[in-house]
């Protein structure tokens, strides 16, 4: 099954903006421009399911990054919701700076959501994601310093 590479530049449609336009914030959430969430949906037995994903290049492969709602079996209902009648919403990231007492370190990390607004209501839906694998997260942390080199914007707060 060949996978297609997917790069959506959409226009900023959310209710403030960082200094740089290209980036789109809902609060403390910043929509990461240049990638949709998407997904799919696949069969099991009869049941349906949908799959969650973004794709991304790299040296002209396509790579492909699977989420799941953290913990949450319910939370895939909200999911469904989030996405309405679409296959595609943003992907958005929040910054998180972490103190271990221990070591006395800082360290930082990111939290995941799918992002879309509802016109009608006027309001922004979001549903927090996880990576399915450990290795989702690698892709994902090199995926969002090539868009923070390519937009020379940070994803920091």
């Amino acid at each position: 099954m060949e996978k297609q590479v997917q790069s959506n530049v959409t226009e900023p449609q959310g209710t403030e903006t960082q200094d740089n336009e290209l980036l789109t914030t809902y609060g403390e959430l910043v929509v990461v421009p240049d990638i949709k969430l998407t997904r799919s949906q696949y069969s099991v037995k009869g049941q349906k399911y949908w799959s969650y994903r973004i794709v991304a290049e790299f040296r002209g492969r396509a790579v492909t990054v699977e989420f799941v709602c953290r913990n949450d079996v319910g939370g895939y209902n909200w999911l469904d919701i989030v996405f309405g009648s679409d296959n595609e919403v943003d992907f958005a990231v929040q910054f998180k700076k972490n103190y271990d007492r221990k070591t006395k370190m800082m360290s930082k990390s990111y939290d995941y959501y799918a992002v879309s607004k509802d016109e009608e209501l006027d309001q922004v839906l979001k549903a927090p994601i996880s990576p399915s694998h450990g290795s989702d997260r690698a892709v994902l942390d090199t995926l969002l310093e090539r868009i923070e080199k390519k937009y020379g914007v940070s994803f920091e707060g």
